[in-house]
């Protein structure tokens, strides 16, 4: 018995080990690229395999997030690495990747890490001293002249802002440091404005005036950036301060591309997106956008026939009031060469039904696709056999010995039936004879029922 059972548990254990090998198609997504990068470099990654499905590529201190399509091939994904320390791609697929027999994948992944490398300063060079002392008045004054003249070139022009902010929401356009007019729209309670204003170059001046005791109606705010040789540009804002801010909100609540993943996940604050590659059956796309206040209006250009290539949409939202409006831009790649999902059912369907293959021959596709499943299924249907048949051998031995106990036991019982039977036929017998003796006793006429000594000393003899 005991050696029957680790013969089962061994069995099981084989059937398992296969059933889990037949299930493994595939482990990772490659991810690949340099090992290190100076920072914000922007670098190249490859991503892919052996697979088909939707890949989700994100990208840690750094940027380059971006929802590619893999066809059992790699695709190049440009990358930006960040400031310090390391970035980390990691590429994650969607629900239903296969491999190349079609088997379903589930949910697989990779990533790659870059290190920053901090870039070696290059060391300033050495100032050589004049041979000559004769002339060494007349060196210094041109040294100090080319020093002067050189000073007066490096002086920087840069007067451009890097970084604009205010303390409200709703500031229009987005921030470029080329645009130097914006709007804003802020509630009646709002008497002042705190402005954050970065200039690109460390040695600008940055003056800011006009963004205090703010009055009804419209305010101008004016960022005055001063460059080291002296050049100046004005950023404005105009502050329109109304008593319903409300109705200036022109912000997304929800924005929202059907069958796609918008990258990075949608924010209110973020204004640029990307939903990955399209085959070449599709000409829009399912957009829903929601804004904050129901009553803005949103206006969606760009995605009426989409091209070949790099396509921008653009949602226009513009407030109630008609004061502010803002853009978020959808970058979606369309590729002729993609056939989408429901196009490949449709072709298949077609295929099926102008070969009109019969019962075997798709079997024996079938077979030849998942050989290994097949192999395993056989295994396991050899093993329940196997566990079947022990089992029924197991009970008939055991069967068969019950079979021989009851045989002692009855045996046993008819032996003791034997005796008692026997036992009881001499009893009778003596019980007869018993009888029979009293019956001769009162028949004898030569002697009374009662006797005497004498009598009872005949009777012995």
């Amino acid at each position: 018995m005991k050696k029957n059972f680790i013969k089962i548990s061994l069995s099981c254990f084989i059937s398992l080990c296969i059933f889990l090998m037949g299930n493994i198609y595939a482990s990772s997504i490659a991810v690949s690229g340099a090992s290190s990068a100076s920072p914000g470099n922007t670098v190249n990654v490859s991503v892919g395999g052996s697979f088909t499905g939707r890949v989700n590529v994100t990208v840690s201190n750094g940027s380059g997030n971006k929802s590619i399509w893999v066809e059992n091939n790699t695709v190049t994904v440009p990358v930006t690495v960040g400031s310090s320390g390391t970035t980390t791609i990691t590429a994650v697929s969607g629900e239903g990747t296969s491999d190349a027999n079609g088997n379903d994948l589930g949910v697989i992944r990779g990533s790659k890490s870059i290190q920053i490398v901090q870039p070696t300063p290059t060391p300033a060079p050495t100032p050589t001293t004049p041979s000559n002392n004769t002339n060494s008045n007349s060196a210094t004054k041109t040294a100090t002249k080319s020093t002067s003249s050189s000073t007066t070139s490096t002086k920087s022009s840069n007067a451009h802002l890097s970084k604009l902010q205010i303390n409200q929401e709703g500031l229009t356009p987005n921030f470029n440091k080329n645009k130097t007019s914006y709007a804003v729209t802020v509630g009646e309670n709002v008497n002042d404005l705190k402005v954050t204003a970065v200039a690109e170059d460390s040695k600008s001046k940055v003056a800011i005036s006009g963004n205090t005791g703010l009055k009804n109606g419209d305010n101008k705010v004016y960022i005055t950036v001063t460059a080291q040789d002296g050049t100046k540009k004005v950023y404005t804002i105009t502050v329109t301060k109304t008593g319903d801010a409300n109705k200036s909100n022109s912000y997304l609540q929800n924005l929202i591309v059907e069958n796609a993943i918008l990258s990075p996940e949608f924010s209110k604050e973020v204004f640029e997106y990307d939903c990955g590659t399209v085959g070449k059956s599709v000409e829009t796309l399912k957009i829903l956008a929601f804004g904050e206040n129901e009553n803005v209006k949103i206006d969606i250009t760009g995605n009426d026939k989409l091209s070949e290539g790099d396509n921008k949409i653009i949602v226009k939202v513009t407030s109630e009031d008609g004061t502010t409006t803002k853009e978020y831009v959808i970058t979606v790649k369309k590729d002729s060469n993609i056939v989408e999902e429901n196009n490949i059912e449709e072709i298949n369907a077609l295929q099926d039904t102008d070969n009109d293959d019969n019962f075997f021959n798709k079997l024996f596709k079938k077979i030849k696709n998942n050989w290994l499943v097949c192999l395993m299924y056989i295994v396991i249907l050899v093993q329940f056999i196997e566990i079947v048949y022990l089992y029924k051998n197991q009970n008939v031995r055991s069967h068969k010995k019950v079979k021989e106990d009851n045989n002692i036991i009855e045996k046993n019982l008819n032996s003791d039936e034997s005796k008692k039977s026997k036992r009881m036929s001499l009893d009778k017998e003596f019980k007869q004879n018993k009888k029979k003796r009293k019956t001769s006793e009162n028949l004898d006429g030569g002697f009374p029922k009662k006797r005497n000594g004498a009598n009872k000393f005949f009777d012995d003899k």
